[in-house]
């Protein structure tokens, strides 16, 4: 006898849930399967251990000048005072530097004058900081656009400001030793030509990207109607420009010509020179006798 439709139905699932249970037991044991194959490949992490507390590090020492202009005597306004030799610098107050004091045993400490007022605190009026050389955040110049070029501003690498109370003219002497050199050399070894309308420039022909510029006179000069010089070395036309500013202060400034391109050479050094000029305490009063017992900070740094 045949079955019915319902018959083979009712018949039919018992084996369907059989297979259902056997399937699904098997997606289990491939699922618990897969996690243990995944523990053995990438177990995971252990715990962290708790974070213990640093172990103290002591201070370092703070050799930094901590000026407040608040307390120097009343009237003083916010500047702070900067000695480079017997030249006195005005500085705006929160200006961004680095000051180099005088080591204890250099020689030129002794010619340096005494204070005015070493009572008053290291940086105001009466009692400048002495400084060999410093750091200066001179400004960018802006080029204003022209026909062909649009604006732009121009600044060098590092700008430095830098006591001068030996040689006067030592570096200079150096750069317009070099220049002259090259223009005198019979074998044809430099390209002494224009560069610039301003600059003519003494170049090796082995070695194009070093070489000595100089302004014409008749165009610009350095103070003390000194040739004003550009000296550049044979790395990425790394120059350099240092005189003789004013006083004790030498200008020194090294660039390439990307930061600095050689045509805008000479109205940076305008008003660079004009800047630090207007920073000079003029007829500042030292006392009469030098100083031979002084102070000075390992470090200076006005923030």
């Amino acid at each position: 006898m045949n079955p019915t439709p319902e018959q083979l139905t009712n018949q039919s699932r018992p084996r369907l849930t059989t297979r259902l249970i056997q399937y699904a037991l098997s997606v289990s044991c491939l699922a618990a399967a897969a996690a243990w194959v995944n523990y053995l490949i990438a177990p995971p992490a252990p715990e962290a251990p708790p974070e213990e507390a640093p172990a103290a590090v002591p201070p370092k020492p703070d050799n930094s000048l901590h000026f407040n202009p608040a307390n120097c005597k009343p009237g003083h306004g916010e500047f702070v005072y900067a000695a480079l030799g017997r030249s006195v610098l005005r500085i705006p107050y929160r200006t961004q530097l680095f000051l180099q004091p005088y080591a204890k045993d250099d020689r030129d400490w002794a010619k340096l004058p005494l204070a005015p007022d070493p009572a008053e605190p290291e940086g105001c009026y009466g009692n400048p900081t002495r400084v060999l050389f410093m750091y200066y955040p001179i400004p960018s110049l802006t080029i204003p656009a022209t026909a062909d070029q649009p604006s732009r501003t121009v600044d060098p690498r590092r700008f430095e400001l830098i006591t001068n109370m030996g040689r006067n003219y030592y570096m200079q002497e150096l750069y317009e030793d070099m220049f002259e050199k090259g223009k005198a050399n019979k074998k044809g070894n430099y390209d002494c030509t224009p560069h610039t309308p301003d600059l003519i420039g003494c170049i090796p022909r082995t070695n194009p990207t070093a070489g000595v510029y100089q302004a014409r006179p008749e165009r610009y000069q350095a103070p003390a109607q000194r040739p004003f010089t550009i000296e550049c070395l044979d790395y990425n036309w790394r120059c350099g420009v240092n005189y003789r500013t004013v006083g004790d202060i030498n200008i020194d400034y090294i660039f390439n010509f990307q930061q600095l391109p050689l045509e805008h050479v000479i109205a940076f050094d305008k008003y660079a020179r004009e800047h630090v000029i207007q920073l000079v305490v003029q007829d500042y009063a030292w006392a009469a006798n030098p100083a031979v017992k002084q102070t000075a900070s390992n470090s200076v740094i006005n923030k």
